[in-house]
């Protein structure tokens, strides 16, 4: 291991998944975002972007 990379800093980001919709007769997995999840999705993939790729 070289000691530029024993140096790096290591983030753990937690994430909670978007708001979703419950419709009726739809599994789990294939739940929609709601319209809070739809517009929190990018919101958060901002800040993923900014705080992960200096």
């Amino acid at each position: 291991m070289s000691s530029k990379s024993a140096k790096q800093k290591r983030r753990l980001i937690l994430l909670r998944h978007a708001k979703s919709a419950w419709p009726e007769g739809v599994p789990d997995p294939e739940r929609p975002l709601s319209d809070r999840g739809r517009k929190a999705a990018p919101v958060i993939a901002a800040y993923i972007a900014r705080e992960t790729h200096p």
